[in-house]
């Protein structure tokens, strides 16, 4: 015979995880409950020309279960670097990552309320994609079912050079100066002949 399992504690049927939960009905019977487990991804991508793809932008998740408590505990994780383990405080983790960079939070119980929320980095803007869906200004999900963010980048403190970023503007720049070297020309010329 195996084992009673705890309330909170895992068990593995036809390979797949479970969180088990005890409770009794008003009825005074005992009613078992097992849930799901289920992955997070939180992904990073920077866009436009001017992003930096080797910064490291800091992504703060916050993580209640199914009843609104803060979540708490090690959770471990794959993708990005050497991180193999995750942990929650008072319902918080923090992970740091760059372009194309990815963490898998693994066996978080069914239902659990997750927010996903960059730390603000200067001269970005930021827009969250939620299971690949359209961008949105936040990343808020219930996780009923292996999900992703990801979390988009784009650059937008263009430093003020008054030079043109488009090539219609870097030419009509050149031409401008182009004008301007034989305007000085054509009057250097015409103050020579009338000199003489």
């Amino acid at each position: 015979s195996q084992n009673a399992v705890e309330a909170g504690g895992q068990i593995l049927l036809n390979g797949n995880t479970y969180q088990v939960q005890y409770e009794t009905t008003p009825d005074n019977t005992w009613k078992i409950t097992n849930s799901s487990l289920l992955d997070l991804t939180v992904e990073k991508e920077v866009v436009g020309e001017l992003g930096d793809r080797t910064k490291k932008f800091t992504i703060e998740i916050s993580a209640q279960d199914s009843k609104g408590k803060p979540m708490n505990g090690t959770f471990s994780c794959e993708g990005a670097g050497n991180i193999k383990n995750i942990e929650f405080r008072n319902g918080k983790a923090e992970i740091e990552l760059a372009h194309t960079e990815k963490i898998t939070i693994k066996d978080l119980p069914y239902d659990s309320q997750i927010t996903v929320t960059e730390k603000k980095a200067d001269g970005y803007t930021v827009a969250y994609a939620i299971n690949k869906g359209e961008n949105q200004e936040s990343a808020t999900l219930s996780l009923t079912k292996d999900s992703e963010v990801k979390v988009i980048n784009k650059k937008t403190d263009i430093p003020d050079t008054g030079i043109f970023h488009s090539s219609t503007g870097t030419g009509i720049l050149v031409f401008i100066g182009i004008l301007g070297i034989a305007f000085v020309g054509i009057s250097v010329f015409r103050k020579r002949k009338g000199l003489r």
